[in-house]
């Protein structure tokens, strides 16, 4: 994964993702998430959409690398995180297959090495039917899955540009993430595991 998450910037900074709570909020509701729900939050970062899962009162669980963990504890050490080594080569989650009903990424997938590894590991622990949350910088059309079905999305490349112009203005540098910049869009999207 990139080394923006273990930037001081990004530590400073820590406004989540673009879009921040509302568009979480809208992917949950476009998701069709429900309380009975079992949520994992991939690539969770600082927590803060763990946090609004568990205002909504959501079973949920965050998983990132272990300094990454280790931040988002000391900041908020009543969510559940779990370490996952490796994320962005595909490692296995340390969930059992079939086991949760939907799994949020939000402004994480793009930054990964192995998408293709992590999609297929995203699926094995998706039960049938489970939703594959997604927000995230895109080229032309949203991205396409095997082993999903696209059911919504919407453009939200507005979001983007916000979180850009407030990472400038806040931090007073280049936003350091090139996945970000070059007139690349940013969705929010809806799966449906197949």
């Amino acid at each position: 994964m990139s080394d923006f998450y273990a930037s001081e910037e990004w530590r400073t900074f820590d406004l989540g993702h673009p879009g921040g709570a509302d568009s979480t909020k809208k992917l949950l509701s476009m998701g069709n998430v429900t309380p009975d729900d079992r949520v994992l939050d991939l690539c969770c970062g600082a927590g803060d959409s763990l946090r609004v899962c568990a205002e909504l009162g959501f079973d949920v669980c965050g998983v990132d690398r272990a300094s990454v963990i280790e931040y988002a504890r000391k900041n908020d050490p009543d969510q559940r995180y779990l370490v996952w080594e490796l994320e962005d080569k595909g490692a296995n989650l340390p969930f059992e297959d079939g086991s949760l009903d939907v799994v949020l990424c939000e402004c994480s997938l793009s930054l990964l090495e192995d998408k293709s590894s992590v999609v297929r590991e995203v699926r094995r622990v998706l039960s049938r039917g489970g939703r594959f949350l997604i927000s995230d910088v895109y080229d032309g059309n949203p991205p396409e899955f095997k082993e999903f079905r696209l059911v919504w999305w919407e453009d939200a490349t507005h979001a983007l540009r916000s979180f850009i112009v407030s990472w400038i203005w806040k931090t007073g540098k280049v936003f350091p993430s090139p996945s970000c910049r070059g007139g690349r869009k940013y969705f929010l999207g809806v799966y449906e595991a197949i």
